[in-house]
């Protein structure tokens, strides 16, 4: 059976990431030194934080390299003003570029820390963008069942919120992977909604590519008559919105329906087409692919000129575009049935020849693209187990601190209670002397009151004495 590309490389052109895009032309240079020269000692860090990382965005398509240089600048910036949100963003875009270069575990740890600061700050808009990053470095890792999670639990959080462009992304992104893993009924259900919110946002060209994808979704589960209609249902919409590339994809897709249903005079009229328009607007890979088709019912309806002209200009083409050794092999293949059929057997042995080493290098690449993940998932492992390391010594010296911190306290603690008690006793103290001093006051004041009244009682006796002898006296 022909298909139109393999699913995987189908979709990988629409696969769909958001990031804090700016509006940068990539080829405007002059807007770079614009925004350079906005960089003088008196610029605020305000400032120079968003020239940081607008350079980062401008450079991203020139060169990865320079864009994390800016990018790194920025977050510095962003951290010594303690700007959460601007962290979190600016390490979102790090992540990014890390998966461009190929540096997973770093894109990794950016991204576990960008995903942090957004749980900690409840920001739903910055958690989604995140996640749906990691969900791309976990599928770059193929680690393709943790990248499906990621992208549900992103599309769950769009839902709650019933943010249409968000509904729209995650829900793309899903249908793109788990068509990918050949969940075909799943990529379905996901590709549906897409093309559900893509209308209601009033975005027709996303909900027609929505539907190319769930009529290749159909055609891979073998549901040939839907497909058909799904792809019918493309050509109309795309030529209302004259969307010229998926009227291109839509016609050559039925084509190679209809060459499996063996009707090959349906099948190269609608193949005559989709090459008519990938070559008017220039989609080599369109037109690769449908050449490859046409040669395919030219060899079925014994047009052996017509199949060997076609495999070969589409070989050539393919070869221009790098489609890579697996498309190769497929002309290999084709070119060496197509000769033997015209006996032309030395031309057929050749080609054949070409096919079977071609196989052994692919078998080749194979076992070093094996090697080259168990190295990426051995460093992935490495870095988990210093970041494990890490954390765990974090956490040890975390408890260090705080026996010391609650040792500290107690004894301060204690050293208050005792300076507290010692003041209470020394004011117990202080009130008691204060109550002795004036008892003793008291004393030596009622004391000197007796005193004065034992004198004054002697003096009245004394009298009492002379008016006795006075009187006595007298008498006698």
């Amino acid at each position: 059976m022909i298909k139109y590309l393999s699913y995987r490389k189908r979709f990988l052109s629409l696969f769909i990431f958001f990031l804090p895009l700016v509006g940068f032309s990539q080829s405007t240079y002059h807007q770079i030194d614009s925004l350079k020269q906005l960089l003088t000692d008196g610029s605020t860090d305000s400032i120079k934080l968003d020239v940081y990382k607008y350079l980062s965005l401008a450079y991203r398509p020139v060169n990865l390299d320079t864009s994390v240089i800016y990018s790194k600048m920025a977050i510095v910036i962003a951290k010594e003003n303690d700007w959460s949100i601007q962290q979190a963003s600016i390490l979102l875009q790090l992540g990014y570029l890390k998966i461009g270069l190929g540096e997973l575990p770093e894109s990794k740890e950016y991204l576990e820390e960008a995903m942090s600061i957004s749980l900690e700050s409840k920001d739903t808009f910055m958690m989604i963008n995140v996640l749906n990053t990691i969900g791309q470095l976990n599928y770059s890792m193929e680690r393709n069942d943790i990248a499906i999670r990621n992208l549900q639990q992103s599309y769950e959080w769009a839902m709650q919120i019933q943010h249409e462009e968000f509904i729209i992304r995650t829900s793309n992104n899903l249908g793109i992977i788990s068509g990918m893993n050949e969940r075909y009924e799943d990529a379905i259900n996901y590709f549906k909604q897409t093309k559900k919110y893509a209308l209601l946002n009033g975005n027709k060209a996303l909900a027609n590519t929505a539907n190319v994808n769930i009529a290749t979704a159909n055609k891979e589960l073998g549901h040939t008559d839907i497909a058909l209609n799904s792809f019918e249902e493309v050509v109309t919409t795309s030529k209302e919105i004259n969307d010229m590339q998926n009227l291109a994809t839509a016609y050559l897709n039925l084509g190679t329906l209809f060459y499996d249903k063996s009707e090959f005079s349906k099948s190269l009229n609608h193949i005559n087409k989709a090459i008519e328009i990938s070559r008017k607007g220039k989609m080599k890979s369109i037109e690769e692919a449908s050449l490859y088709t046409r040669a395919e019912i030219y060899s079925k309806t014994n047009k052996l000129e017509k199949a060997t002209k076609d495999a070969s200009e589409g070989f050539e083409l393919a070869k221009q575009i790098g489609s890579g050794p697996a498309n190769e092999m497929k002309y290999f293949s084709l070119l060496a049935s197509i000769n033997k059929d015209q006996n032309k057997y030395k031309d057929a042995l050749y080609w054949q020849e070409k096919y079977s080493t071609r196989s052994d290098s692919l078998e080749e690449l194979g076992r070093q693209k094996e090697i080259d993940e168990l190295e990426i998932s051995f460093q992935s492992k490495q870095k988990e187990l210093e970041n494990s390391n890490l954390k765990r010594d974090k956490a040890n010296q975390d408890l260090i601190i705080q026996q010391r911190t609650r040792l500290g306290l107690t004894a301060g603690a204690m050293v208050l209670l005792l300076l507290l008690l010692g003041f209470l006793l020394y004011r117990n103290y202080q009130k008691t002397k204060n109550i002795n001093t004036i008892l003793e006051d008291k004393v030596k004041d009622r004391t000197k009151e007796l005193e004065t009244s034992n004198t004054l009682l002697m003096q009245s006796n004394d009298e009492l004495k002379r008016f006795a002898f006075i009187a006595s006296h007298d008498l006698k």
